[in-house]
């Protein structure tokens, strides 16, 4: 196993494009799959405004949650990056912004409305992820 230092994870973080984001409220976790955005501090995602379901329940109980974010690659070794902090909405007058990051390297259909319109008239709305906690190893059969 190989530990990453800062501008390795850094690398993956801007690689990669999914992760799981995973949830805790008492003794329950939720996890779920995610597209994200990252700008060197700042982890982003879109999320429904309509959205009344267990993610909005979870942010709202503890907005603490993890980031996994890993690769496999082809000599059947693993690289993994975990991101620990606080979730929350991003401000209204940075949601562009935020739209943009996230257009980066996502690879689902973003919701591109959040151009044409005011970011409260989008039935989409940003999220981020600000890291307190960042860690990053490898780890299998082959060499990186």
């Amino acid at each position: 196993m190989q530990q990453f230092d800062d501008s390795e994870i850094e690398e993956i973080l801007r690689r990669e494009s999914d992760g799981v984001l995973a949830f805790a409220s008492d003794d329950e976790p939720y996890a779920i799959p995610v597209s994200f955005g990252y700008d060197g501090a700042w982890i982003v995602f879109q999320f429904s405004k309509a959205d009344t379901g267990r993610k909005m329940a979870f942010i709202e109980d503890n907005p603490e949650v993890v980031l996994v974010v890993y690769d496999t690659n082809p000599n059947h070794s693993v690289e993994s990056v975990l991101a620990r902090g606080t979730i929350k909405k991003v401000p209204d007058e940075h949601q562009r912004a935020a739209f943009g990051t996230l257009q980066q390297n996502a690879e689902f259909p973003l919701d591109g409305s959040i151009w044409g319109q005011p970011p409260e008239d989008s039935a989409m709305e940003m999220y981020l992820l600000e890291p307190r906690e960042v860690s990053g190893r490898s780890y299998g059969t082959g060499d990186i």
